[in-house]
C-alpha cells in the first residue's frame, strides 16, 4: 500500500512504477516460498495456481488476487517447480537500490512483512471429509472401483490398493509412482467418506489428498526421471491408414480392472 501511494505521489518517474512491480514480486515469491515450505508439495501448489489462473484471475475486484500482477505466469510456475529457487532475504545490494529509486518510502514499502496467504488457495489444503471409515478388505485383491458418490457428497472406494487411489487423487499413472512401502500395491482397502454436502470433484480430491496425509502419513514429492519411450511416426513412404467410410460405427468394450467402459 505504501508503495502504491509512493508511485501515486512520483507518478511520473518510470522508477517508481519500475520500483513497486518489484515489490509486489517480491512479495508473491515470498508467499510462495511459504506456501512451498508449509505444504512440501511444489507440483501440487503449482497446480492450484494454474488453476486459479485458468479461471480467470485477473477479473478480481480490487481487494482481489495480487497474483494477477505477477508478470508472466509461466515464469513464476518454474520458480515454483525449482527447488533451487527461494527467497533469502533483502541483502546489501537490494537495500542499496531500494534507496536509490525510493528514498525514504521505499525502505519503509521494502521492510514490510508479508502477512500470511488467506483465501480461497488457503482454503483448499484445509479441506476435510466430514466422517471417513478406511478398512483393509477382508480378501484382499487388486486395483478394485473408486468413484465420487452421486451428487458430490462424498467418495467410495472398494477392494483398492493404495497405489491405484494416489494415482487417482494425484493424476499420475500408477507405474510412475515409485518408492513407499511393500503393501502400497499388495494391500486393498475399503474406504467410505463422506463430504456433509454438495462439493467439486477437485475439492473431493483434495480431501482425499488430506485424509491420505492424515490417515497413511502419506507425503509426496515429484521428480523427473528419463526413460525410454515409444515415438509414433509417419513412414516415409505414405499414410498406410485409410478413412472408413461405413455408416457402421464398431465399439469395442475396454476392460480395466474389474470394470468395462
Amino acid at each position: 500500500m505504501v508503495s502504491a501511494i509512493h508511485r501515486a505521489l512520483l507518478w511520473h518517474n518510470p522508477l517508481s512504477w519500475f520500483l513497486h512491480g518489484r515489490i509486489v514480486r517480491a512479495a508473491e515469491e515470498a508467499s510462495d516460498d511459504a506456501a512451498v515450505e508449509e505444504t512440501r508439495d511444489r507440483a501440487s501448489y503449482a497446480e492450484m495456481l494454474i488453476e486459479l489462473m485458468r479461471r480467470g484471475a485477473r477479473g478480481a475486484g480490487w481487494e482481489g488476487l495480487a497474483m494477477a500482477r505477477y508478470g508472466r505466469p509461466e515464469a513464476r510456475i518454474y520458480r515454483i517447480l525449482d527447488d533451487r529457487a527461494a527467497t533469502h532475504g533483502i541483502t546489501r545490494r537490494h537495500v542499496a537500490a531500494m534507496l536509490a529509486l525510493g528514498v525514504p518510502m521505499a525502505i519503509l514499502a521494502g521492510a514490510t512483512r508479508v502477512a500470511p496467504a488467506t483465501g480461497a488457495g488457503a482454503a483448499r489444503f484445509a479441506l476435510r471429509f466430514e466422517s471417513a471409515s478406511i478398512q483393509r478388505h477382508a480378501l484382499g485383491g487388486r486395483g478394485g472401483p473408486v468413484r465420487p458418490l452421486p451428487g458430490g457428497v462424498g467418495y467410495l472406494a472398494q477392494d483398492a490398493s493404495l497405489k491405484l487411489i494416489i494415482s487417482l487423487m494425484y493424476k499420475v499413472p500408477a507405474r510412475q509412482i515409485t518408492g513407499g512401502p511393500s503393501w502400497l500395491d499388495a494391500e486393498t482397502w475399503d474406504v467410505e467418506a463422506k463430504a456433509g454436502g454438495a462439493r467439486s470433484l477437485e475439492d473431493l480430491h483434495m480431501m482425499f489428498r488430506n485424509l491420505l496425509a492424515d490417515r497413511f502419513g502419506l507425503r509426496l514429492h515429484r521428480e523427473i526421471k528419463r526413460g525410454p519411450v515409444y515415438a509414433l511416426v509417419v513412414d516415409a513412404g505414405r499414410v498406410k491408414m485409410r478413412v472408413n467410410r461405413s455408416p457402421e460405427l464398431f465399439q469395442y468394450p475396454i476392460t480395466w480392472g474389474r470394470e468395462q467402459w
